[in-house]
């Protein structure tokens, strides 16, 4: 019985890491949002209409020769 190890996004996927390890870059009490402003989103700005790309065309293709 030939066993092969797990492939290596495995454990990527995963993401393990033991508890104690902490990159020095984080600041959990500093945290804040840079750009996020939900109040000055409006719904006109987004464009919500379907494509109007082949709409109304029929699906055509290219007839037979023989």
């Amino acid at each position: 019985m030939n066993i092969q190890p797990w492939p290596i996004g495995h454990a990527i996927a995963f993401n393990i890491q033991p508890d104690n390890i902490q990159p020095d870059n984080i600041q959990p009490d500093n945290i804040q949002p840079d750009n996020i402003q939900p109040d000055n989103i409006q719904p006109s700005t987004f464009n919500l209409q379907p494509s109007t790309f082949n709409l109304g065309q029929k699906a055509t293709r290219a007839r037979s020769t023989r």
